[in-house]
């Protein structure tokens, strides 16, 4: 678990990139407790389960981690990011932020620890899978696990899973051209923004070359969001503009203005 100088009550520890080193350092998964001060269930779920001796002992395998989502800083981040609507919620991550499982709501101690337990089982399941994938030449098998890889916020698996799939055989132009699309995606959401921009070069290029349009619109709106990511704010606009200009009736507008508008309203965003 954390450092107790880093902890805060009960031994949980209140930093995201402590936790994050921590559980790099020894492996482990990171259990991070979403709550607000208005949560009854929250309270509830503390004083039943989080203290009970047996939890306190079962939860040595983890790196400890509570947050305000009301924070306006990690805590509200995370519950964005996991899509968390409702407290109760417990995230399991691993050091690179992938979901490993979530288990929301209250239940008696046996009962929440079996749904925690339940959780690690999937990712156990989906790492085997992941596994079996990357040995695998058929895009058929190597795609649900990429995405759902992707849908676990697991950019750096799914980046692998998906350059993968680009040496398979069978996949047509069209196939290929989208999958270097996703690849292109996961490796901005694993933080590889070099390589990822690289990467939107490289596909925009060969979208461009076979006018396919659409693929085009949605490597200009990846750049200005790698862009966006890496704190380049005049980069972001000026290619989020250059969106608008190029694809009048593109679907993915609406995308790109509330981007433009977090640029004007919220310049602290990027810095």
């Amino acid at each position: 678990m954390v450092r107790a100088e880093e902890a805060g009550p009960g031994g949980w520890g209140t930093s995201l990139e402590v936790a994050r080193t921590e559980a790099e350092k020894s492996g482990k998964l990171i259990l991070v407790d979403l709550f607000a001060e208005w949560c009854g269930w929250c309270k509830t779920l503390e004083r039943q389960v989080f203290t009970a001796p047996e939890f306190k002992r079962y939860a040595e395998q983890f790196v400890l981690l509570r947050v305000d989502v009301e924070d306006g800083g990690e805590g509200t981040r995370l519950q964005a990011r996991y899509g968390a609507t409702s407290l109760p919620t417990l995230l399991l991550l691993d050091h690179r932020l992938a979901l490993a499982g979530t288990v929301t709501g209250f239940a008696p101690m046996p009962q929440y620890q079996a749904k925690i337990e339940a959780a690690l089982l999937g990712w156990k399941d989906l790492m085997a899978r992941f596994e079996r994938a990357l040995k695998s030449s058929d895009a058929g098998t190597i795609e649900p696990v990429a995405e759902e890889l992707f849908g676990r916020q697991d950019g750096w698996r799914a980046a692998t899973a998906f350059e993968r799939m680009l040496t398979a055989a069978t996949l047509t132009p069209t196939q290929q051209g989208w999958t270097r699309y996703r690849r292109a995606e996961a490796l901005r959401l694993s933080g590889q923004f070099e390589k990822a921009a690289q990467a939107v070069t490289e596909g925009m290029a060969e979208a461009t070359s076979r006018g396919v349009s659409d693929l085009v619109a949605r490597y200009e709106l990846l750049s200005g969001l790698i862009a966006l990511d890496r704190g380049r704010c005049e980069e972001a606009r000026l290619a989020f503009e250059g969106f608008l200009a190029h694809h009048p009736d593109s679907n993915l507008r609406p995308v790109v203005k509330r981007n433009l508008a977090e640029i004007k309203h919220n310049p602290a965003a990027c810095v």
